[in-house]
């Protein structure tokens, strides 16, 4: 066995190892990899009734997955699962710097769902107070006149640009009700540069990160002194990653003799991260493929911290094959950014023939003004850079770009853990 593969497993789990999802294993790396829908099929033959808003009596309770990776999946937990998943959210947001002294709005996801059970309890855990109980009672701080005491913020980075929009709709803006909030930790969908501006103008926060799933608990998690990359908590936790070439569209299913340990990968390497957790009494995780496309940075974050870091891409599902090398979602975001700077809102794109000669993506952006052809150039000319189509390809017949006017303000219009959707494969 690889000796840094060893080391991160030693002290997880004894083997031989036996599960009803897994059988016999003699040793880990005897393990395959475990896909979400065999996950699924497992989870739905093995039903545990009581859902987590039951806990308390029950002995097995579940979260329920939000279907990113295929259909809904119901994660079981016992109480020391709960336990234990409540240490590694308080060693995570202390990580991000969360206090003893901060007062928690949470806008997350009520249960069945993950996010505000988690945001509550690892909050609580580290001595922090919490002012609500999800994203469908933020406003109830204000009633009550406490929204001033709240110093922190949880919530994907949608939610809270519909939180933000609503708080300027019914109150002049976010300052008027939340004055104090100063921090937030964000999750759940990428953190594109347009989208991270819009919610710091209306929020007026420091940012973190967390990387994560309700299958994996949290992968990642950036810090203060940090930058776009993310610390991997692997305090019980092992991530492995699947090469990119492993599974581009069009590849064959890969094996877990692909695999390579997170900390042998080399800077800039690219690949899907694969997640192995074996403090559970119900649900251990072995080599989960999580779908989400990482790359690797090694170099000393400024916080003195080592080890590998993560920098987040995508998800495999959006993977863009136009014939050269693969094309994430974020550096879509990245692309327009060096195009046209700051003056654009978000971008929707469809791709027809994905991974096939004559694939194409029509790119639409969201801008206030019309850049026009220079403006489609500077985004064809940064694309291409991309290395995203092959040279001797026409860049107008592997790529079309169009402007829309700005986007329009959501208010709260979406419900659960939001995300965006910007990709369309036909």
């Amino acid at each position: 066995m690889d000796s840094t593969l060893e080391s991160a497993i030693r002290g997880l789990g004894t083997f031989p190892y036996e599960h009803d999802l897994y059988g016999r294993l003699e040793k880990f790396e005897d393990a395959p990899l475990l896909t979400p829908d065999m996950l699924f099929r497992y989870t739905s033959s093995h039903p545990v009734q009581e859902s987590i808003t039951e806990f308390g009596e029950c002995p097995r309770c579940y979260f329920q997955t939000s279907g990113t990776s295929g259909t809904a999946k119901q994660i079981p937990y016992s109480a020391a699962d709960l336990e234990r998943q409540i240490d590694h959210e308080a060693q995570s947001f202390a990580l991000a710097g969360l206090k003893p002294s901060d007062i928690v709005l949470t806008l997350a996801s009520p249960p069945p769902s993950l996010s505000a059970w988690a945001t509550i309890n690892g909050s609580t855990r580290l001595g922090a107070s919490v002012l609500n109980t999800s994203y469908v009672d933020f406003d109830a701080p204000i009633g009550v006149g406490e929204s001033h005491r709240a110093t922190f913020v949880f919530g994907t980075p949608l939610m809270l640009e519909m939180i933000g929009e609503t708080c300027v709709d019914g109150w002049g803006g976010v300052e008027a009700v939340y004055p104090n909030v100063r921090q937030g930790i964000l999750y759940g969908d990428l953190l594109p540069p347009a989208l991270e501006r819009r919610v710091k103008r209306l929020w007026g926060i420091d940012i973190r990160f967390l990387y994560g799933s309700v299958e994996a608990d949290v992968i990642a998690m950036s810090c203060p002194e940090g930058d776009d990359t993310l610390h991997i908590m692997d305090q019980k936790i092992v991530v492995e990653l699947l090469p990119e070439n492993a599974v581009r569209p069009g590849s064959s299913a890969p094996s877990s003799a692909d695999l390579i340990a997170i900390n042998d990968a080399p800077a800039g390497t690219r690949g899907e991260v694969v997640v192995t957790d074996l403090y559970r009494d119900h649900m251990p995780l072995i080599r989960y493929r999580t779908g989400d496309l990482v790359e690797i940075a090694t170099s000393e974050c400024p916080c003195g911290r080592v080890g590998s870091r993560l920098r987040v891409l995508g998800r495999r599902a959006n993977m863009i094959d136009l014939g050269g090398r693969i094309l994430h979602e974020i550096e879509i975001h990245h692309a327009i950014e060096r195009a046209l700077g700051t003056a654009w809102d978000d971008w929707s794109a469809e791709i027809a023939g994905n991974a096939t000669s004559a694939a194409r993506m029509s790119l639409t952006v969201a801008a206030p003004g019309d850049p026009g052809a220079v403006g489609a150039e500077a985004i064809y000319s940064e694309l291409l850079a991309c290395g995203a189509a092959p040279a001797e390809r026409p860049a107008q017949e592997a790529l079309l770009v169009t402007f829309a006017g700005p986007r329009p303000a959501q208010g709260l219009i979406a419900t659960g853990d939001a995300k965006a959707q910007r990709l369309t494969f036909t």
